[in-house]
């Protein structure tokens, strides 16, 4: 209704009988109507096309432009606009009017993938094909999708078939009687080769074989004259026929990385979709090919950089002319046997367009960065996101911090890198700007996400610079920061206003976690790993934190107390964590005082002694409590945790209930105990599962278990008889013994007479079972 501008428009919808019509009819009558009132016949005849998917069919929306384009859908000549261009429009107006749905958006606010609605069928059954047809319609249709194989065989030769979806069996012998087709899909289709005759199909303009078996093609695929959109990912292919560039109305092509593309590909000059493009050394593989491709868009990744000789070669591929090319990746091979000396050289030749906006450098082994990165004149204004790895020569990182849009900066595996400076920062070129407008010098201002992982050799991580005459903000919108395997890291910044995640892991000492926490209360999830000095959380830094909602503690190996208590903190706190800290001692009090605690999981801490819920946790769903040998109880106040749905015990060789209760909250009780010496007797569940337990015969509190449902018996292999008790669980439905193989007999089944499913394997040395099965004869 929002392309509906008069009254008289509006008063004939509203006086439409759609409205009299039950809920369900309704909702499907008015969407119809709405698409009757669509204006483009081009849109119209656009969405009907969708009617060859299922209901809820997920599709790249790329995929459905380029399958519109296939069928002449898209005509440029009404706008100018690229046919691409018009087709996004569309899927954008479709997902308005709710015609299309779910859609899926990329980092960059690009709509990537959506799924179908079930309307298309009501306008376009009449011209498409699917699983069930008569054969005396088959000569009208246009379109076939999903026809089983056996099927195939009956559809009689056809000049108006245009496309055709196929799964299964291909028959060799389909494809030539379809002349006219324009649109071939074999995605995951049962082939391995395709017929030379398909050159053949003079006006096939989408070919899709991903996810099949087919390793070649054939030559004649070079007559396709037409074909726009040639996809082969996840597919046997190896190589393409250097007779592909013939094909010089491809627009897009999809391959996997390691596919060999033909000599020559600087001919395919309508080319926009080039996902990788590998440097070789002879003529028609150089980087030059690439410099008469300037309609490539999104996303070209460059691989094998080491055979580019120099700077001037380099420029030849003229990356700063392709103002489309929004993501690029340089890569060099990782276990080159020599090092190109003007590696620099070529990274400062592949300037891209300015308006770039994801870089990522993989494998360069030059000392310094291009200048086109940290330049007063040349600036990525809209540049987002930038990765970094194995630049293992590399001493500093680029000044970034000047980058207006920049949101994502990922540093890992730079060896030679050992501290982090002033230049980060981008001092001089965002001082420069603060002082010729007078304002505010801000570092940084987009930035949401940091991560510096893998750096062997990095000390120190330098504050900004700091100006006595003006004001300095930094990382004031910085959310997340992650810093990984950086162990002899000992110094870091301490200007993180907005941080919410924070994950610091594999470091030695416990300095950066200190520095990083100082004064933080913007804290929603803390993730501690390996951090070898620290003993206990920095002070304050769960009741400065009052949105924390998970905590996470693993490998801390001096760790000795997380806090005193919790007490005035942690209302907000849903999920905690803590594995192999061997010398943990205590849990802070106060457990009981966290209202929205849901999980509480305690792994590989073998002297903690006592879990201190004493009152009960009101939405506590999940407690798990693996290999504490230092624990002889559960807690007191877990009777009172009336939200409990599960109970995990493993290997707690000690654990045993001291006072058995009586659960009084969930109505389903999922209970597993793995490797335990003692028994347990939780609450009474309605699943258990029992698993590398001694002895069965040992599990007393069987008989308490009258509302058990389900039960599991799992690798229990020094056992040879079952419960003594299984025979009393009348409420039993589900049985399952599971890798038993020293388990000899059970007992009797008679009474079980709510069991619907029984199920044993691999347990080799039970000969009793049918003798004891109810009705067994």
């Amino acid at each position: 209704m929002r392309y509906k501008t008069t009254i008289d428009e509006w008063s004939l919808i509203k006086e439409s009988k759609i409205w009299e019509l039950p809920e369900g009819d309704r909702i499907m009558s008015i969407l119809k109507l709405s698409f009757d009132y669509l204006k483009s016949p081009s849109l119209k005849q656009c969405f009907a096309y969708c009617s060859l998917f299922m209901k809820d069919f997920e599709i790249e929306r790329d995929n459905l432009v380029q399958l519109w384009m296939a069928q002449g859908l898209l005509d440029p000549h009404r706008s100018n606009l690229d046919m691409e261009d018009i087709g996004n429009e569309y899927c954008k107006i479709l997902l308005d009017l709710s015609f299309l749905r779910d859609a899926i958006v990329d980092d960059y606010g690009i709509i990537t993938k959506f799924t179908m609605h079930d309307l298309a069928e009501f306008v376009f059954k009449s011209e498409i094909l699917t699983g069930d047809f008569h054969e005396d319609n088959t000569l009208e249709i246009q379109h076939v999708a999903w026809v089983p194989t056996s099927k195939l065989e009956t559809i009689r030769e056809s000049g108006r078939l245009r496309s055709l979806f196929l799964y299964g069996e291909v028959p060799s012998n389909i494809l030539p009687r379809f002349k006219a087709l324009r649109v071939l899909n074999l995605f995951k289709a049962i082939i391995e080769e395709l017929p030379n005759s398909i050159g053949k199909l003079k006006h096939l303009r989408y070919l899709n074989i991903s996810e099949t078996r087919v390793k070649t093609l054939p030559t004649s695929v070079g007559q396709l004259f037409k074909l726009q959109t040639l996809r082969a990912m996840c597919c046997a292919l190896e190589e393409f026929p250097k007779e592909v560039q013939n094909l010089i109305y491809l627009r897009h092509v999809y391959f996997d990385k390691n596919m060999k593309f033909p000599l020559g590909m600087g001919r395919l000059t309508c080319l926009r979709t080039l996902p990788h493009f590998s440097v070789g050394e002879g003529m028609g593989c150089g980087i030059e090919e690439l410099a008469g491709l300037d309609q490539l868009i999104g996303v070209l990744s460059i691989y094998n950089l080491e055979h580019v000789r120099d700077g001037d070669e380099a420029k030849k591929a003229k990356l700063d002319e392709k103002i489309n090319l929004r993501h690029l990746i340089f890569v060099w091979t990782k276990d080159r046997p020599t090092t190109n000396h003007s590696e620099e050289a070529v990274l400062e030749g592949l300037k891209p367009h300015p308006d770039l906006e994801s870089l990522k450098i993989k494998h360069f082994m030059g000392v310094e960065f291009p200048s086109w990165i940290m330049s007063r004149s040349f600036l990525l204004g809209n540049l987002k996101k930038i990765k970094l790895r194995s630049c293992n020569k590399c001493e500093g990182i680029p000044a970034l911090g000047h980058l207006p849009n920049l949101r994502d900066i990922e540093i890992h595996e730079m060896a030679n890198l050992k501290g982090v400076g002033p230049e980060f920062y981008g001092f001089d070129l965002v001082h420069d700007a603060a002082t010729a407008s007078k304002g505010t010098i801000t570092f940084f201002p987009a930035l949401k996400k940091l991560t510096i992982g893998g750096c062997s050799q990095l000390i120190e991580w330098m504050e900004a610079p700091v100006m006595s005459t003006e004001k300095v903000v930094v990382f004031p919108c910085l959310e997340e920061l992650h810093i990984r395997s950086c162990p002899k890291l000992r110094n870091v910044p301490s200007h993180f206003p907005s941080l919410q995640k924070l994950d610091v892991s594999y470091i030695e000492r416990a300095m950066p976690i200190e520095k990083i926490s100082n004064g933080l209360s913007t804290l929603t999830s803390l993730k501690i790993n390996a951090i070898k000095e620290l003993t206990c959380l920095p002070q304050g830094i769960l009741k400065n934190n009052k949105n924390l909602t998970s905590l996470e503690i693993e490998k801390c190996e001096n760790l000795t107390c997380i806090a005193p208590d919790v007490f005035g903190c942690g209302a907000y706190l849903r999920v905690q964590v803590v594995k192999c800290c061997g010398q943990l001692r205590n849990l802070p009090d106060g457990l009981d005082t966290l209202p929205l605690l849901e999980e509480l999981t305690i792994k590989w801490c073998p002297i903690l002694s006592f879990i201190p819920i004493t009152q009960g946790i009101t939405c506590l769903r999940e407690l798990r409590i693996e290999c504490c040998e230092g624990l002889s109880g559960l807690p007191s106040g877990l009777e009172n945790c009336e939200s409990l749905e599960v109970l995990y015990k493993c290997r707690c060789a000690n654990l045993a209930t001291i006072n058995p209760f009586t659960h009084r909250g969930a109505k389903e009780l999922q209970v597993e105990v793995v490797d335990c010496d003692k028994s347990l007797a939780p609450p009474t569940p309605e699943e258990l599962t029992i698993q590398h337990y001694n002895s069965l015969l040992s599990f007393p509190a069987i008989r308490s278990y009258t509302s058990l449902r389900r039960l599991r018996i799992v690798k229990c292999d020094g056992s040879k008889s079952l419960l003594s008790g299984l025979e009393i669980l009348i409420s039993l439905e589900e049985l399952k013994i599971i890798d038993c193989p020293n388990l000899e007999t059970i007992p009797s089944l008679h009474n079980l007479t709510s069991l619907c499913r029984l199920e044993i394997s691999d347990c080799g040395k039970l000969k009793e079972l049918l003798a004891s099965l109810p009705n067994a004869d």
